[in-house]
């Protein structure tokens, strides 16, 4: 049975890049034979040029935008070569329509089609979110762990009464947020099973299968996607009360950030970043992934609400495993938090049971082999 995957670009997301091989690797285990179903992005020059002339008057007008482009496709090979070799290696991704022709997926002869994970369902007021176009000739589409990324309805009456259509064609919905089975319920009059982030499939032992020895270090882990002073003083925070080294594990800088060598805006490789949080004593950080990772290495953390990029994501996963006081907003509440020890013994039943759920929605819903 052939079973494809659509989600999210894969680039130099590590969250994004590990819920697709975690996916895959789980349809495997179940004995499917599983592609993920690339795509290309290409973001016309006309768009590029308004983008650009957009962020000069904000800067202009004294707002702190940064103005920066895009790198040429010599410069993306480059930025993203560490990442893109774990991709070769580790997923079976073929790359053949652009995201405006991805429905040409429907024609291509596979029993199922899994949408999911990652925000694979945010949009706009007036925009249909990615991946709910057509499929009407694969027999079976279902969702797993997808996302709207935020707990509100960002859709209009057109809009929402389109995607409705389109998920009612869907055999099974499942999302990652509990919010959004009720947005689904509320909006859609559809149902929809709250299941684990697809990481959360595999455990520590096939993460460290991937990265190889355990080498302890005294060091806090940081990963902060979008930085702050308030970020930097929660980190300075951790690491002063336990004496620990901070240690981070992104490109020095962004492309376009600072006039710099294009080595420095290079990706670390995903086995790295994997370590980071395996190695570490403490890990603060911002990003949704970052919060998964340091429960699945059992990890003493903080959360930092980054409202920016969606807080229903943190709150519905920390609330999962009772968790929801390490998501901070103050340095205050971090002083409170970082020295109250986590009950992993407890937060790991409660994995093992949602994965065995999670695996018995994909055995029942996708095609018996």
């Amino acid at each position: 049975m052939r079973i494809g995957i659509i989600t999210t670009v894969l680039s130099n997301n590590y969250g994004g890049i590990l819920q697709n091989y975690a996916l895959q690797t789980a349809l495997k285990r179940l004995n499917y034979e599983v592609t993920t179903l690339g795509y290309t992005v290409s973001i016309p020059l006309k768009i590029k040029a308004l983008s650009i002339c957009k962020r000069l008057l904000l800067f202009l007008s004294g707002k702190k935008v940064k103005i920066k482009g895009w790198p040429s496709k010599k410069q993306e090979a480059i930025i993203n070569s560490n990442t893109d070799r774990f991709i070769k290696k580790y997923i079976n991704e073929i790359k053949r329509y652009d995201i405006k022709d991805i429905a040409k997926y429907d024609s291509c002869g596979y029993d199922a089609i899994v949408v999911g994970s990652d925000q694979v369902w945010r949009g706009t007021r007036n925009k249909l979110p990615m991946f709910l176009y057509g499929f009407t000739k694969t027999p079976i589409l279902i969702s797993y762990a997808a996302s709207f990324g935020i707990d509100t309805w960002q859709f209009d009456a057109q809009t929402t009464s389109a995607i409705k259509d389109s998920l009612a064609r869907f055999k099974a919905i499942s999302v990652r947020e509990s919010s959004a089975v009720t947005l689904i319920q509320q909006e859609l009059g559809l149902k929809a099973q709250h299941v684990l982030d697809p990481t959360m499939l595999l455990n520590k032992e096939d993460y460290c299968s991937i990265i190889g020895t355990d080498i302890p270090k005294n060091q806090v882990m940081v990963y902060i996607l979008d930085k702050s002073d308030f970020k930097t003083n929660v980190a300075n925070l951790v690491a002063n009360q336990f004496g620990y080294k901070k240690i981070t594990v992104m490109s020095k800088y962004h492309f376009g950030e600072y006039p710099c060598p294009i080595e420095d805006c290079v990706f670390p490789p995903v086995e790295d970043w994997l370590k980071g949080f395996r190695d570490s004593k403490f890990v603060v950080t911002d990003s949704f992934h970052g919060t998964v990772f340091s429960i699945i290495f059992n990890k003493p953390f903080v959360t930092i609400n980054n409202s920016a990029r969606g807080s229903a994501r943190f709150q519905s996963l920390l609330s999962m495993f009772g968790l929801e006081s390490r998501l901070v907003s103050s340095v205050e509440q971090a002083n409170k938090i970082i020295c109250e020890p986590i009950d992993y013994n407890n937060v790991n039943r409660i994995i093992e049971s949602k994965r065995e759920e999670a695996f018995n929605f994909l055995k029942t819903h996708l095609p018996k082999l």
